[in-house]
């Protein structure tokens, strides 16, 4: 993650790349092929879970996030803006109900 504070580039998919790539690392998702693209599973249930309580501690308790953190919160929310009826990212973080009383800080 520390690549992308050093040279803010334009494309996003390089900034994508370096978060897929360090959650792979991390052994969090895996990386399939599929016809149309890739899907990235699961590969450890435990540390999704401790990442949604990391990302938890941010949103709803104000923690300072780390530059990881930010990073997911921030494409997440950019993923989810393009859904019009959904927020797959946010809502595997918190329920409908929350994620109407998160208040940008």
């Amino acid at each position: 993650v520390e690549k992308l504070t050093m040279g803010w580039g334009s494309n996003p998919i390089e900034y994508i790349d370096e978060i897929t790539d360090s959650l792979i690392e991390k052994r969090i998702i895996g990386k399939e092929s599929k016809w149309n693209g890739y899907r990235f599973p699961t590969v450890d249930p435990s540390a999704e879970g401790a990442l949604h309580a990391g990302l938890r501690k941010v949103i709803f308790d104000e923690e300072d996030p780390d530059m990881f953190n930010l990073s997911l919160i921030i494409l997440a929310q950019q993923a989810d803006s393009h859904k019009i009826f959904s927020r797959p990212f946010m809502y595997s973080i918190m329920t409908k109900d929350e994620h109407k009383k998160v208040k940008p800080r």
